[in-house]
């Protein structure tokens, strides 16, 4: 039986959901690891142990685990630091190696930092790696405008890793042009493999209920999920619902919005933000929600937004789609790619809140269009996004590699 390595600093499979360090890259890793031992491969996954309650090792699985190294310090540390603790973190994992006496086949890192960690483990235990970046420090710094010598250590490192992995796995066709274009990479060295949704959670449902459930019955629900960090556009939907109350004072009488996601430091910011704003009492902050709860909150609502400034894939939109729940999403990154402008919902430009108002009210005003786009939205994640698809094509390039070597 293969087994398989991943590789995941800061991206805790089990971690819970919407929290300051956990999101798509955290939905991936598990859900590779599940699906993999399905086809069965046997699965470890290595991360930090950012959170002291939880145990050193836990099962993944029927044939997986987690196993969580401290790196010299078993608390959190923001993933822009993890980088001073990737050498211990690579010390302590060759020293489980050798205690476990486990073989392993391939590699599989996921972020700049596990590819670092990835490329040391490559070489002392002879096998093939391969590398899901989730996102590039090239396209944080075009859209950002940031520089700085965390970034350029980076940008530096996931050269690096483009140049010593065996294979990349791009999640998207722009996050596969900016690996060929920022960073020398050869096009037959890179695989196109989309993320995936559990449609066996994420599916359509009745929206009526799913609302009463909610208790927000007779209300059109806008939905944003994700964390509350600049870069996710948060205050473009906000500022784009004060465009739509100034221009329609009546806007929000029978329109609820909910925002999932965030810590409780988070959300406390965030209240202060609404009522400075006058959106206390139209806009609900609910916090950080499991992805059995997340499922309800989709089907609810009319629309969900994506109001990122770069996106390499967009989870988000997809497991919304995958509900018959139209998307709003940024024309920037991946949301190019899952998101169709108007057969699947709409893309915008990014950091425009006027142009996100107009396709709000456009959406909102006319739910015969909005049943289309939800259900052409089902349907593109049908064919193109379900775990079992993408994890065939991502165990057949496990073997490609190992094959080659």
């Amino acid at each position: 039986m293969p087994k398989a390595m991943l590789i995941s600093i800061h991206g805790d499979p089990l971690a819970r959901l919407g929290g300051v360090q956990s999101g798509g890259q955290n939905v991936y890793v598990r859900q590779v690891a599940l699906e993999l031992q399905r086809l069965g491969w046997e699965v470890d996954v290595f991360s930090h142990w950012q959170d002291s309650a939880a145990k050193h090792q836990e099962k993944l699985g029927p044939k997986g685990r987690v196993i969580r190294l401290a790196a010299g310090r078993r608390e959190f540390i923001p993933k822009d630091e993890l980088y001073h603790y990737v050498p211990t973190f690579v010390t302590e994992l060759k020293d489980y190696v050798g205690r476990d006496k486990g073989r392993y086949d391939i590699i599989h890192s996921n972020y700049w930092l596990s590819g670092v960690a990835g490329l040391s483990l490559k070489e002392y235990l002879g096998i093939p790696q391969v590398h899901t970046f989730h996102s590039l420090g090239s396209v944080k710094a075009r859209e950002t405008k940031k520089e700085g010598l965390h970034l350029l250590r980076r940008l530096e490192a996931e050269k690096q890793i483009v140049q010593g992995v065996c294979h990349l796995v791009a999640t998207a066709p722009e996050e596969k042009a900016s690996l060929i274009r920022d960073y020398g990479a050869h096009g037959e060295r890179i695989t196109l493999i989309p993320c995936g949704v559990d449609t066996k959670l994420f599916h359509p449902g009745d929206r009526h209920l799913s609302k009463a459930l909610l208790g927000l019955t007779g209300k059109k629900v806008v939905l944003y999920v994700g964390r509350q960090e600049e870069n996710k556009g948060l205050g473009t939907l906000l500022a784009a619902l004060e465009v739509l109350g100034k221009d329609n004072p009546c806007f929000f009488q029978d329109v609820h919005v909910l925002i999932v996601g965030g810590d409780v430091q988070h959300k406390n910011h965030l209240e202060e933000e609404l009522l400075a704003r006058g959106l206390a009492g139209w806009v609900t902050a609910v916090g950080a929600k499991p992805q059995e709860e997340l499922a309800l909150y989709y089907r609810a609502a009319e629309v969900c937004v994506v109001p990122s400034y770069y996106e390499t894939f967009g989870l988000v939109a997809v497991e919304a789609m995958a509900c018959g729940t139209p998307v709003i999403a940024s024309r920037v990154g991946g949301l190019k790619f899952t998101v169709i402008d108007g057969v699947t919902g709409y893309l915008v430009p990014p950091r425009d809140p006027e142009a996100l108002a107009s396709r709000l009210a456009r959406i909102l005003s006319d739910p015969s269009s909005a049943l289309h786009l939800g259900k052409a939205a089902a349907r593109r994640v049908q064919h193109l996004f379900t775990w079992p698809r993408v994890i065939e094509r991502l165990s057949s390039l496990y073997d490609k590699v190992r094959e080659s070597r």
